[in-house]
């Protein structure tokens, strides 16, 4: 058993080096410039959006390694958003970057259990969606408020977020796949 977790550490170890590396190699100046007041250029946002894309694609027994990269990431996006300038296409998928970021943080801290950190996560995630006017993405995050309400035995509190999330979305595939959440819970 211990034989088997060091080689799992040294596979995760492993793939966080590479993004370390890669990390490492990217041009510090523009993420630096861009924190302290500069122009926020669609490349950084891409490179933020490739590496957010290569965490989230990690098998899920991997991924638990990765939430500190993800929540550091989040920081850094709130902080661009904040501090950096940028034009509205870039804020809008920055937007959606930190609704994406918060939703699957959310997702790190509600399978531990720690279903306050969740709520604060998925609290902030819509207005982001909102911002990057995003409403399928706000419709999802809508639902995974609704299905914490349900895993924690509130099925009541659920009614709300799925009715927005439903009113909200014109997707098809979010309108299909909301009802279900209603009838899904904890065991």
């Amino acid at each position: 058993m211990d034989h088997r977790r060091r080689t799992f550490m040294t596979f995760s170890a492993l793939a966080l080096a590479a993004l370390a590396a890669q990390w490492a190699t990217w041009e510090p100046d523009r993420l630096t410039t861009a924190l302290n007041g500069k122009s926020v250029d669609s490349e950084l946002v891409d490179w933020l959006e490739d590496t957010h894309a290569r965490l989230t694609a990690l098998p899920p027994a991997q991924r638990q390694h990765t939430a500190k990269l993800m929540s550091a990431q989040l920081e850094t996006v709130t902080d661009l958003l904040e501090y950096g300038c940028y034009t509205e296409p870039v804020g809008r998928r920055l937007h959606a970057l930190a609704a994406t970021l918060a939703s699957a943080c959310g997702w790190h801290h509600f399978d531990q259990g720690h279903h306050f950190a969740t709520g604060k996560l998925w609290n902030a995630a819509p207005t982001s969606a909102h911002a990057a006017r995003d409403r399928g993405l706000g419709a999802g995050i809508l639902s995974d408020f609704a299905y914490q309400s349900i895993w924690l035995i509130q099925p009541e509190a659920a009614i709300e977020p799925l009715s927005q999330a439903l009113l909200h979305t014109h997707h098809p595939t979010a309108r299909s796949l909301i009802p279900n959440r209603v009838c899904q819970g904890p065991g």
